[in-house]
């Protein structure tokens, strides 16, 4: 697996890859070690989660991919990730605000919670065939 980041994000994240490619931050993660304590503060410096913030990024990311490897995942897209409080809740946090996320339906079989929820009415016809 691959963490792809930037502070510029935005909603085509491609378009920052082609006019300004160094803000796009790539970290491979070792799948069989997972994302560890190291890659999680070095990614949160990178997007400035700095003080404060720091420890809440780093929990968010080590939780993300906790989603993403333990739910047969093969994309979990945060767009955007921001840092406020939450109603009613955490004060000056870090949380996700929208996600998409993609599974891997060879996984069908131990993640049929997940893929019980899947609305096919939502998807582009020509990938539900």
């Amino acid at each position: 697996p691959v963490v792809v980041a930037s502070t510029q994000g935005g909603m085509d994240i491609e378009e920052v890859a082609e006019k300004t490619p160094e803000a796009i931050i790539t970290m491979p993660v070792d799948i069989n070690v997972g994302m560890t304590d190291a890659q999680a503060e070095e990614l949160a410096a990178k997007l400035e989660f700095t003080g404060a913030l720091a420890a809440p990024a780093v929990a968010q990311f080590k939780a993300l991919y906790a989603l993403f490897a333990g739910t047969d995942a093969t994309q979990v897209e945060i767009n955007p990730l921001v840092h406020g409080s939450v109603p009613g809740g955490e004060q000056d946090t870090v949380f996700a605000v929208d996600a998409k996320l993609n599974f891997d339906d060879s996984a069908a079989f131990r993640q049929a919670d997940i893929f019980s929820l899947r609305d096919k009415s939502m998807e582009d016809p020509r990938d539900v065939q």
